[in-house]
């Protein structure tokens, strides 16, 4: 019993310091957050302030729909419908193993709320290929955190320094703690 107390600490720690490297960076000068802040994120469907430096398309709107563990549909302010793929990351289809239980976790995540989507490319399918935030959370660590969805190792240098490493941590440690995938 005082092992599983142990490894459930563990988890909670380690979980709740990648929230907070991926949420404040690695920067050893706090980030202020202040009412100004606050009222930003909310009006940019929380996109935290370091995602918006401008060399990237942004997509505010509302979660319509899941359509597995790295996709979701979002409409915007003009009910124009995006269909976005998770950059970065890789979940099981629909009809494989976990794909069920994997959109499942991204749907009480995300589904009937407000996004901000940093967009890094178009795909082949024409999706909007991004970094979902809710609430100024990258939603797309959340899913590796999770155990729900891999780090996908081909598009990590496409990544900055700070999210590959938060991003690899974070499925090493749940593949540790043997938590979904």
């Amino acid at each position: 019993m005082e092992v599983r107390w142990q490894t459930s600490t563990t988890r909670t720690c380690v979980l709740s310091c990648l929230f907070l490297l991926a949420t404040f960076g690695c920067s050893t000068t706090p980030k202020k957050l202040d009412a100004q802040t606050n009222s930003t994120q909310a009006e940019a469907g929380g996109c935290p302030s370091s995602a918006q430096d401008g060399s990237h398309t942004k997509l505010i709107g509302t979660v319509v729909g899941v359509s597995d563990g790295d996709t979701a549909t979002v409409k915007d302010e003009n009910s124009d419908r995006h269909t976005t793929r998770f950059f970065a990351i890789d979940a099981p289809e629909n009809g494989q193993d976990f794909g069920k239980l994997s959109k499942s976790n991204l749907s009480s995540l995300i589904l009937d709320k407000p996004v901000c989507v940093i967009v890094i490319e178009r795909d082949q399918y024409g999706r909007d290929v991004g970094i979902v935030y809710s609430k100024g959370e990258d939603m797309n660590l959340a899913q590796v955190a999770a155990g729900m969805a891999w780090h996908y190792k081909a598009y990590q240098n496409q990544q900055t320094g700070n999210d590959r490493w938060t991003y690899d941590r974070a499925e090493t440690q749940a593949r540790a703690e043997r938590l979904g995938l």
